[in-house]
């Protein structure tokens, strides 16, 4: 499948599952970014309407890139955790696993978060290698 469907897929696997994030999410939002020339989707998932709690955005660019980033904030102190990754998808994965490791990140918080249950959900889903070919929805 040529990368060009790629956004397609990511955002037709999001509204396949728009019913599950919203019980496990008070906030889903889907919107198309653009960063230079290049354009992309990102998913915003926020436990609460407040914006206290976590927040998860995952982002997938046309190219493939996917960045993921959660993170919750601690009153007038700053990030009371943050975490990061990104790569590409890896050719063997599909957009639902994708949003399977977004969803199950909101469980999965600890703060050793450098070996700990986040990079556990993620790894083998980004790889820092391109892929030639989109995974499938």
């Amino acid at each position: 499948m040529p990368r060009s469907d790629l956004l397609a897929n990511f955002r037709d696997a999001v509204r396949a599952r728009s019913k599950s994030l919203k019980h496990s999410f008070a906030v889903v939002e889907l919107n198309d970014i653009a960063e230079g020339e290049k354009s992309g989707i990102e998913l915003r998932l926020q436990s609460t309407t407040s914006h206290r709690g976590p927040t998860f955005r995952l982002r997938v660019w046309e190219d493939g890139w996917v960045w993921f980033d959660g993170r919750e904030s601690e009153p007038k102190a700053g990030w009371k955790w943050q975490w990061t990754t990104d790569g590409w998808l890896s050719e063997a994965r599909t957009m639902r696993e994708l949003l399977d490791a977004a969803q199950l990140s909101r469980t999965s918080l600890v703060p050793d978060l450098a070996d700990g249950p986040l990079s556990a959900l993620w790894i083998g889903l980004l790889t820092k290698q391109r892929q030639d070919i989109a995974p499938s929805p």
